[in-house]
């Protein structure tokens, strides 16, 4: 879930982006306005062309703010844990999904949500546009939670709608637990590709000191460009994977400076060979963990 604040660290919550349908059009609006504006309403804003939310609603406001610090995060790990398992048959372009919250410590009272949605990483309408909703599960309203542990879940279908079809490599379940009332504060958030579908990695409550941003072009023929936006120096290793996770060339392995860096990377592995057609994963490791993108290479 993002805000209105377009410099929010992407890498530190789990992106949404809801669409409407002001000031023109919008296939991915028009293709499921319900769950769209059933977002809207339930934060009780205008989104312009589109928003992305995380769940922080200003008091005295009708915008949202950038936030996503669980109430307790300054002071230690969040008590919260989510969980993603499934399973998705590429041939049929349709799978199934549960999520299971749980936590370590009594959240503060409230009325807590698990709200689902599947997300395509890249899409393209008159310009790119990024981590689109498609669809909410079982629907905008997500499940209510009464107690802890808390399990729900559902099938899902990748086959696209009337915005068009959808790229199944670039699709996401994205899931988060929420209070749904006062400031509507999202208690944690965890994702998973839909390829991957197994146990999804809680988003990092760790400091956050560097960043890896999409390749451009993507999908690419034959090289693209990897950004890295480091807060502060230290020693990083970018590196290219395929997506079963087996390394197919170290692009920087040692000390970065802080600011923004770019690494090129031209098709080939190791060796020098080139590599064939396919999705492949870019992905920077450092003390406080690794993040990955996902990259495609059409010849």
């Amino acid at each position: 879930m993002h805000s209105f604040d377009m410099n929010h660290d992407d890498t530190e919550v789990a992106i949404v982006e809801w669409h409407m349908s002001w000031p023109g059009s919008d296939i991915w609006y028009s293709a499921n306005p319900t769950d769209n504006d059933g977002r809207r309403v339930f934060y009780g804003i205008n989104g312009v062309p589109a928003f992305k939310t995380d769940g922080w609603l200003p008091s005295s406001s009708s915008t949202l703010e950038p936030h996503w610090d669980y109430e307790y995060n300054t002071n230690g790990d969040v008590p919260v844990t989510l969980t993603i398992t499934g399973d998705y048959d590429a041939g049929t372009k349709t799978g199934n999904f549960e999520v299971t919250a749980t936590v370590s410590e009594e959240l503060p009272a409230g009325s807590y949500k698990i709200f689902a949605v599947v997300t395509e990483e890249q899409t393209y309408w008159g310009g790119n546009y990024y981590d689109t909703m498609h669809k909410a599960f079982p629907n905008f309203n997500g499940w209510a939670v009464s107690s802890f542990p808390a399990t729900v879940g559902s099938a899902f279908d990748l086959n696209g709608d009337s915005s068009g079809a959808w790229d199944d490599t670039e699709c996401r379940i994205i899931v988060w637990l929420q209070d749904t009332t006062g400031q509507k504060k999202i208690q944690q958030a965890a994702q998973s590709f839909v390829f991957d579908l197994g146990e999804a990695t809680d988003v990092v409550d760790a400091p956050i000191l560097y960043e890896l941003g999409r390749n451009f072009p993507n999908p690419f023929n034959p090289k693209t460009s990897i950004p890295v936006r480091m807060k502060a120096s230290g020693d990083v290793l970018v590196e290219v994977l395929t997506a079963d996770g087996r390394r197919v060339a170290v692009l920087h392995d040692g000390l970065l400076d802080s600011g923004n860096h770019e690494f090129n990377w031209n098709g080939d592995d190791q060796s020098g060979r080139k590599v064939a057609s396919g999705v492949y994963m870019s992905r920077v490791t450092g003390k406080f963990g690794n993040q990955s993108q996902r990259m495609v290479l059409m010849k």
